[in-house]
């Protein structure tokens, strides 16, 4: 993926090699907050800034990508998207709920990433 090109996370091989469904593209990186952590943050928000809820059975976590992300937080909105955020556990032992990014769809070359940011989904591919 390339964010060479500005706000937007593309695909983009040499050979135009396309991403099978299923393929993990990355998690969600950023800091870990708590509600209030998350409403003062959203009170300044940037136009360039996503954070991230996950809404689980016994918790709620934000991830705030602006200073700890990585590329993930150029995933774009899309009401037709063709990525899917799975709550994850990452790691062994006692883990911290994660957010990662899935190929909902054959991914094509130069197509921008996308998923439907209001959805977090624990089902399988």
């Amino acid at each position: 993926m390339s964010t060479a090109v500005g706000i937007g996370a593309f695909y983009t091989p040499g050979d135009g090699t396309v991403l099978p469904r299923g393929s993990f593209i990355c998690l969600y990186a950023g800091e870990y907050l708590t509600t209030d952590e998350a409403r003062s943050r959203w009170s300044d928000q940037h136009v360039d800034n996503y954070i991230l809820s996950l809404r689980l059975p016994d918790q709620v976590i934000h991830i705030d990508p602006r200073y700890k992300g990585n590329f993930g937080r150029f995933l774009n909105h899309s009401c037709e998207p063709n990525c899917l955020i799975q709550v994850v556990r990452w790691g062994s032992g006692p883990t911290w709920s994660r957010a990662a990014i899935f190929v909902s769809e054959a991914y094509l070359h130069s197509e921008i990433a996308s998923a439907e940011r209001t959805i977090a989904s624990t089902q399988r591919l």
